[in-house]
């Protein structure tokens, strides 16, 4: 850097030496501080000589397969040098299905599989081993299971059980009573209580052919005969569950329901000429027989009767007031020795009657009669339900 000459007008004019040691020294520091601010000159880098390009040798490209096969083959020498070790087998893995996640459709397939799976060995349970136990009737009170139809309408699982588990407890009952008392096996029970309660169906269809019912009230009639006769309801709902292990109102639906219904239809039968067409008739040849007079009365009963007495020539023997039917009692005690009725019809079907031989008591009054009869048996109850069952189509579901 130049140095800063003195000024030429400075030199002409002579200065204070002190102001011209003040004026040098500032002069020097700026200077100084000139020269601290600008760089200095850099030296010029050592030019190295360039070194020659290695030669390498261009490799290949491996495919994956190769690259794995080269790398075990590097490490063979190294595994080579390590000590063996006993390899442990693995330990058996658990075939579990994978872990894939299920659709709601198969989720739902899967479920309706259990369930008729459950329906399949529960059904296969009821039909073919006629499981009798708390379980099965909870489920079959749920399930509207039949253990038979009767022309379509079913008599339900349940119903059925409920009915068996009654008599079985009505017999045990008896069993402790009598123990002498030869009872049927439950096999048995349960097949004479199944074919009551189809016959019970058949008597209900019965029934409503012929618009016969059994109200409410007459139902609660019979009830209170019942009570009368036992004393008290407490006492009878006690003997009922007792005897049965049913409530009041299970006996009025199993016991007198079918009862009422019975004793209507079989009137309703004696009242039914139609029905009884061919019995009508046959009593109705045998009395223009009598009429006649070819045979006897008593030929005629051994030939046609249909009742025991039938081998004895109709002989009933002597009988009083309330000892015989109504219908042949009043009959009898209003005919003369040796007349013959005309046909009567009662309950059992079709009668002819004739006076043997009256008796009285002391004071003259007539007591008992002596009596012989020829009958021709009407179609009952028991028969309708026979002719029915052959028309009917039933369906035993369980097997026993």
């Amino acid at each position: 850097m130049a140095d800063i000459k003195p000024d030429k007008n400075q030199a002409a004019n002579p200065i204070n030496p002190e102001m011209a040691k003040l004026r040098n020294t500032v002069l020097n520091w700026i200077a100084e501080k000139r020269e601290a601010v600008l760089p200095k000159p850099a030296k010029p880098a050592a030019i190295l000589p360039i070194a020659p390009r290695p030669k390498t040798s261009i490799k290949p490209i491996l495919k994956p397969a190769e690259v794995k096969k080269e790398k075990a083959a590097k490490a063979r020498p190294i595994l080579a040098k390590m000590p063996a070790r006993p390899i442990k087998p693995p330990a058996p893995r658990l075939l579990l299905p994978p872990g894939r996640k299920k659709s709601p459709l198969k989720i739902m397939v899967l479920v309706l599989a259990l369930i008729f799976l459950f329906f399949l060995i529960f059904s296969a349970g009821l039909y073919l081993f006629a499981w009798q136990n708390q379980a099965a009737g909870a489920i079959a009170r749920i399930i509207p299971y039949p253990a038979a139809l009767v022309g379509g309408r079913p008599i339900y699982y349940y119903q059925w059980q409920k009915e068996v588990s009654a008599v079985n407890n009505f017999y045990l009952k008896q069993k402790a009573l009598n123990p002498n008392l030869t009872l049927p096996d439950l096999k048995q029970t349960k097949k004479s209580v199944l074919e009551r309660m189809i016959d019970e169906k058949i008597i209900e269809q019965a029934a409503k052919n012929y618009q016969i019912t059994a109200a409410a009230e007459e139902i609660k009639a019979q009830t209170q005969k019942l009570i009368k006769e036992i004393g008290n309801q407490a006492a009878l709902e006690k003997q009922i569950k007792e005897l049965y292990g049913w409530h009041l109102a299970d006996f009025q639906n199993e016991i007198i329901k079918p009862m009422l219904l019975k004793n209507k239809l079989d009137l309703a039968l004696i009242a039914d000429r139609e029905y009884n067409k061919q019995a009508e008739g046959t009593i109705q040849a045998i009395f223009e027989e009598i009429k006649i007079g070819q045979k006897s009365f008593a030929e005629l009963a051994r030939l046609y009767s249909q009742d025991i007495t039938g081998a004895q020539g109709g002989d009933l023997g002597y009988f009083g007031r309330g000892e015989m039917l109504l219908e042949i009692e009043n009959a009898a005690f209003n005919l003369e020795i040796g007349q013959t009725s005309g046909i009567i019809k009662t309950r059992l079907g079709y009668h002819l009657i004739k006076l043997e031989e009256k008796l009285t008591d002391e004071s003259g009054n007539l007591a008992k009669v002596r009596a012989s009869q020829i009958l021709i048996k009407g179609k009952n109850l028991d028969d309708l339900v026979k002719d029915l069952k052959t028309k009917i189509k039933i369906w035993r579901l369980v097997r026993l």
